[in-house]
């Protein structure tokens, strides 16, 4: 069995200023299980779209027996610079098997091999936990920024002995510039 699937769909602009995004590609329930029966049972994803981004993704319930993916602004906002019509976009969706469901940023992977306890307290979070924070590091553009958030939330869950509270490590993070 295949594990790719591609279909046409079309991006609904929802934006929601609160969460960042601007839109959503709704998908159908029996596309969902088919990825998730390819990856044992995860709902989490690699998805390409138009040929011009591709990221880690999950599907969503929308709550109405379907699902979706959420189209961030930076997103959206590449595509329509490609002239990629939104109404009828190519969708490739493959299932993400990587180890915590998007990439590692350098920066933290490398702050946690050298610190066995802080790697212990990391790895001691939910998996969407871990995520959260890596996505935290990966944000940035720039090396020393991504860096300066990686040193900051190692310092934090040192601190803390692994017992994460998110708006806490932000004050402890805006504390620290």
């Amino acid at each position: 069995m295949s594990k790719e699937v591609t279909f046409i769909g079309a991006i609904a602009e929802e934006p929601d200023d609160v969460l960042g995004y601007s839109g959503k590609l709704y998908v159908d329930t029996d596309t969902v299980e088919q990825m998730a029966a390819t990856n044992d049972g995860s709902k989490r994803i690699i998805i390409s779209i138009s040929e011009t981004i591709e990221w880690h993704a999950a599907f969503i319930p929308s709550g109405k027996g379907d699902f979706f993916i959420i189209i961030n602004k930076e997103r959206v906002k590449a595509l329509r610079q490609n002239n990629v019509d939104l109404a009828k976009v190519h969708v490739t969706l493959l299932p993400d098997e990587s180890e915590y469901g998007m990439p590692m940023p350098i920066e933290l992977g490398e702050l946690l091999s050298m610190d066995s306890e802080v790697d212990a307290y990391f790895h001691a979070l939910t998996p969407g936990k871990m995520r959260a924070l890596m996505y935290i590091v990966a944000k940035p553009k720039g090396e020393p920024t991504r860096l300066k958030k990686a040193v900051g939330i190692v310092e934090y869950l040192k601190e803390v002995r692994g017992k994460l509270d998110f708006r806490e490590m932000n004050t402890f993070l805006k504390e620290r510039r």
